[in-house]
């Protein structure tokens, strides 16, 4: 069966694209995410992953099943325009067709699905990934032209469905499908079994050269899941519906076999960096602690080659398996800080404490290691009280860029977030895209004000100058005494 895997160009993130808009030439994202990229590696070269390892897993498992398997990635290729992509997939004469989708590019894909059923494309299209699999049934409903979404382990899920279809069998017997079947009827089969990561092929390398050849970061797993439930994020409500028992939640490849793969991509490519693209490399519990050192030690005694990017939690963070870490080539670490006021941690199910935070970054920072914070200043939840703790952690930590104060939370659909904005009559629009309004109405006026002075500045600045030595941080702390004197105002 001839197979095509699509990631769309991410250019119309959180709206619906008509076909005028298709259309139109828009600079392609990567190259955008690029230019803006102020945060290069030594070497000129971005941490930022551009390779799509979902489609690069699931291409794996279908061609371990004898089938042909294209990606055409929108991203990577920088299509300027869905047109661009519309005329890529179709030249590929396919039979399945499976897209990649977001809540970001949920408008893409309804866009190209819709476009291939107009131009005759008569084959199955499904999709797959957090979006699709936590809104499956409703998500079909809103997009006739899809037949069907995936919910377990891709590489599993759509063999399965290649196969089925390949001998004209019927789909209820695909475990992990949900689909509509010849009345129009949604059908949702029984979940899949969460795999064995070592039993899965290794996700193919079609795009990594030209991801390198961009600036960009080659990406690699070494686990699939996340045991937490924050309640904003789509991973942790995934796993829940995906897995059979608790111990599905968060699979581990073995330390060894995955220091193994890291040492044979850096070789294979002579990559000097490699961003691991777990949904979280280490978690509180010493298990996930235990891995990560003997991860460290696989790479030191095998001489690494690679310096190496990773995401974890405040709590996941031990002195010492981060030093072994360091050695063995962490230079940069993700953490999801989120607020800087316990209140809004809690709201957050986010089952952290500032106390915490702080002393996982003061950690890092000891070591040596470049932190990237993920941050939401304002939140559903936001009280001036918490506003005020969120500006002071920022201040404390060191923190220097200025967008760090105009984050705000994403609402994700199928989260639990959606599901308590709902309940408290906060949550606003419709699927796919939804908004969320502020508890506290006065703090919906500071966010604007917020965001004007942080116009203001921009446009005000000369040329390169936050990006000279000390300055960034000097005005960073004079913009957060701005922002918390602001809160004085009625």
């Amino acid at each position: 069966m001839r197979v095509t895997l699509i990631n769309p160009p991410t250019l119309f993130r959180w709206s619906l694209p008509t076909s005028v808009d298709a259309a139109a030439e828009k600079e392609p994202y990567y190259r955008l995410l690029l230019r803006h990229d102020d945060r290069r590696l030594p070497d000129g070269t971005s941490s930022l992953p551009g390779e799509h390892l979902g489609l690069a897993a699931v291409a794996a498992g279908l061609r371990a099943h004898g089938h042909e398997v294209r990606i055409v990635d929108g991203c990577s290729e920088c299509h300027s325009s869905l047109r661009t992509t519309l005329d890529r997939v179709l030249a590929e004469s396919s039979d399945l067709i499976g897209f990649t989708t977001t809540a970001d590019i949920h408008g893409e894909v309804r866009y190209l699905a819709n476009e291939l059923r107009q131009h005759g494309f008569g084959g199955h299209l499904t999709v797959g990934n957090d979006h699709a699999a936590l809104n499956d049934t409703r998500f079909l409903e809103a997009e006739p032209a899809i037949d069907s979404v995936v919910r377990g382990d891709g590489e599993v899920v759509v063999a399965a469905l290649a196969g089925a279809l390949d001998a004209g069998r019927s789909l209820s017997e695909v475990a992990g499908l949900t689909w509509r079947d010849a009345v129009g009827e949604v059908v949702r089969n029984p979940q899949a079994a969460a795999a064995d990561l070592q039993s899965l092929p290794l996700p193919v390398r079609d795009t990594s050269q030209r991801v390198l050849d961009l600036g960009l970061s080659l990406a690699m797993f070494t686990k699939r899941g996340c045991p937490y439930r924050c309640s904003f994020c789509t991973k942790g409500a995934r796993v829940e519906g995906v897995s059979n028992t608790g111990a599905d939640v968060w699979r581990k490849k073995p330390a060894t076999a995955a220091a193994d793969e890291f040492l044979a991509l850096a070789d294979r490519f002579r990559s000097p960096h490699i961003t691991i693209t777990d949904d979280l490399f280490t978690g509180r519990d010493a298990r996930s602690v235990a891995w990560a050192g003997e991860f460290a030690a696989a790479l030191q005694s095998a001489g690494n080659r690679a310096t190496f990017m990773i995401d974890t939690r405040a709590d996941g963070v031990d002195r010492d398996v981060f030093s072994d870490l360091h050695r063995a080539g962490l230079r940069r670490v993700f953490v999801g800080v989120e607020s800087g006021s316990d209140d809004d941690l809690a709201h957050l199910n986010k089952q952290l404490h500032r106390r915490t935070v702080v002393r996982a970054l003061d950690t890092l920072a000891e070591i040596g290691l470049e932190v990237m914070l993920g941050f939401m200043f304002f939140t559903p939840f936001s009280t001036t009280k918490s506003l005020r703790e969120s500006a002071g952690l920022l201040r404390d930590i060191g923190a220097e860029e200025l967008d760090l104060h105009l984050q705000t939370t994403r609402v994700y659909p199928g989260t639990d977030l959606e599901a308590v904005l709902r309940r408290h009559s906060l949550l606003r629009g419709t699927f796919p895209h939804f908004t969320t309004d502020f508890t506290e109405p006065q703090v919906a006026v500071y966010s604007h004000a917020v965001r004007r002075l942080a116009d203001h500045v921009r446009d005000t600045l000369p040329a390169g100058l936050a990006a000279s030595p000390g300055m960034a941080r000097a005005l960073f702390v004079q913009f957060n005494d701005a922002v918390v004197r602001a809160l004085d105002f009625p």
